[in-house]
């Protein structure tokens, strides 16, 4: 998850997301991206241990697991926390992929813009909810299979694609700066 990070992360040359959406006001990275995006909705499944990769609940089914360990307060915070890392991660992903708060048309109407991020991340969340239904538990076998067979290969693939679409960027055309202490 890492490496999808750094390569929007150069493209755009700051680590402050206001840059990074701002950079985005004229075509948000899913565009270029695409292939990244979907690694990176496959990486924070796997991040937030939601289906097909909750393998630690899966083991622990037997026994019903931290459904047995924790009580009433401990069990709600369990599950408060884990909800609060897929907000926090479809957050993420919209600021990193679709361009955060900024709308399709870009315009300066301050009040819309909490809602378009609202809207994005509720789109986002919905995914990870579809995902739960969709996709079937599978044991270790495979899913170690398929990280090891296709995500890792094709990534590092997609990833030199990208890296050579940034020197493309900032050889051929002017890079765009919103700060003014870059110039």
């Amino acid at each position: 998850m890492g490496l999808i990070l750094m390569c929007a992360l150069f493209c755009v040359g700051s680590l402050n997301f206001v840059d990074l959406v701002l950079y985005q006001c004229y075509v948000f990275f899913i565009v270029p991206f695409l292939p990244l995006f979907l690694m990176f909705l496959v990486s924070i499944l796997a991040e937030t241990n939601r289906a097909p990769f909750d393998l630690p609940e899966a083991e622990s089914e037997l026994v019903s697991g931290f459904n047995v360990e924790y009580s009433s307060m401990g069990f709600a915070l369990f599950f408060l926390a884990e909800y609060g890392s897929i907000i926090a991660m479809s957050l993420l992903t919209v600021l990193l992929f679709l361009g955060g708060w900024l709308s399709i048309q870009f315009s300066w109407f301050f009040l819309i813009e909490p809602f378009v991020l609202a809207f994005k991340t509720s789109f986002i969340l919905f995914f990870f909810y579809l995902s739960s239904c969709f996709f079937p538990a599978l044991s270790c076998g495979p899913i170690n299979a398929f990280m090891l067979k296709n995500f890792f290969t094709n990534g590092f693939r997609v990833r030199y694609f990208n890296f050579q679409y940034y020197f493309f960027l900032t050889v051929f055309f002017k890079k765009f700066s919103f700060n003014d202490d870059k110039h």
